[in-house]
């Protein structure tokens, strides 16, 4: 396994209710998502990379309004 990817937060990235997990490559600076129900994933994608390797990701927050 690439032990280059890291777990960086747990949040509600899509507005569904239920936890998703944001990844981050430390190598190359990709980040990935992974959508989950429960323990499923239903989908997953890669909104950005990130170039400037010194650009940490430090917190989350959500910004759904309901």
């Amino acid at each position: 396994s690439d032990l280059s990817w890291q777990i960086k937060g747990i949040g509600d990235f899509n507005g569904d209710g239920k936890s998703d997990i944001l990844w981050q490559n430390t190598k190359t600076g990709l980040v990935y998502i992974w959508y989950l129900n429960g323990t499923k994933i239903t989908s997953a994608n890669s909104p950005m990379t990130q170039s400037d390797l010194t650009w940490q990701i430090k917190t989350l927050a959500s910004f759904f309004t309901r």
